[in-house]
């Protein structure tokens, strides 16, 4: 999965696209893509989207392009990481600082004890067990993930919308007024990384909002649809055809930029 990305320094210079500056580039661990042009202009983009809705999209295009165990595994990721931000995010709304939180995660290191964790905080916020995977999702997970099962296209499908199911209602939780100011916080905080990194590099920094199945932002009464999902990516413009189209009618507009008389 690859992010499709302008360059913003020469839409400031030129007051349009710089076709030929458009990019395909892998989404680093750290959510910010650095980028550059025929002008010499150089860009870092960082990602708004936390790690587990990274992972929910990475899950759907992995299906859709046929790695159908690939979208197993993210699909179970992205619901460990889900786990985690759901955490952190009480944990802050109870006053909680970043710190500590960081600290804690990282003594519950092992995923029982995350999970634990995860269970714990649910608890507390709802006074109501969380929504789990069954017995038969996590065995199929595990024959995939540590077995080396090879699951069909309809397993893949049917394990990320049973993942989604479990997603949604923490999602809604998660999206509501309570936590409102603590999600705008924790998205500051992830994106210091990018705007620090450009600082030092002396270049320009943007932002960049994707969508994504696993979402922060969409309206609380939205219900995810993996098999939907998988299909529209399927059906999507050819990213990279888009990128040789922007070439070329970046050539043609400077030639007949060239052409003009003075």
């Amino acid at each position: 999965m690859k992010l499709f990305s302008p360059c913003m320094q020469c839409q400031v210079d030129n007051g349009r696209p710089n076709f030929a500056a458009f990019t395909l580039s892998p989404i680093p661990d750290d959510g910010v893509v650095e980028t550059g042009c025929d002008a010499g202009h150089k860009t870092f983009i960082a990602i708004q989207q936390d790690r587990f809705e990274l992972l929910s999209l990475h899950a759907v295009a992995a299906i859709a392009d046929g790695y159908h165990r690939e979208g197993v595994v993210s699909f179970a990721a992205s619901l460990e990481r889900l786990y985690e931000y759901y955490v952190r995010a009480v944990m802050m709304v109870r006053g909680v600082r970043s710190p500590a939180i960081a600290n804690f995660w990282r003594q519950a290191n092992l995923s029982e004890r995350q999970f634990g964790a995860f269970c714990l905080a649910h608890l507390l916020e709802t006074e109501q067990p969380p929504t789990v995977l069954d017995a038969t999702r996590i065995k199929f997970r595990n024959d995939v993930v540590h077995n080396g099962k090879f699951p069909t296209k309809e397993e893949a499908i049917a394990f990320g919308q049973a993942a989604a199911d479990v997603a949604d209602p923490l999602l809604a939780h998660l999206r509501s007024a309570r936590f409102h100011d603590v999600i705008g916080l924790m998205t500051q905080e992830r994106l210091k990384a990018g705007y620090a990194a450009a600082d030092a590099a002396e270049v320009r920094a943007s932002t960049l909002s994707i969508g994504t199945p696993f979402s922060l932002v969409i309206t609380p009464s939205a219900k995810v649809d993996v098999a939907a999902a998988v299909q529209a990516y399927a059906e999507r413009p050819d990213i990279e055809e888009a990128v040789t189209q922007g070439a070329a009618l970046e050539r043609a507009i400077r030639a007949a930029q060239v052409g003009k008389p003075g």
